[in-house]
């Protein structure tokens, strides 16, 4: 059997409320929808920022360390500031 395949594409935080960990907490709450829907294969895009000071209004889907704290794993380089991360759940 095949597990389910997911992605997560985007985050939004609107302007105001930045800077106070909702990219996580969102990402937690659509990881709480997939178990409850089976679970799967995850995968998302965020930004790679490598430690770099970057602009929110770049961060769509997150960054790198969001999903890394989330246990999420590092599987490559997408793009010129994405990378790939995926989770098994």
């Amino acid at each position: 059997m095949t597990l389910p395949h997911w992605r997560i594409t985007c985050i939004f935080v609107d302007r105001d409320c930045r800077k106070m960990g909702l990219s996580f907490f969102a990402l937690n709450g659509a990881l709480e929808l997939i178990i409850d829907l089976g679970g799967g294969v995850i995968e998302s895009y965020p930004q790679d920022t490598q430690g770099k000071k970057v602009s929110n209004s770049f961060l769509y889907n997150g960054a790198r360390h969001t999903f890394e704290k989330a246990g999420f794993s590092y599987e490559g380089h997408k793009g010129k500031n994405h990378c790939i991360m995926r989770k098994t759940i």
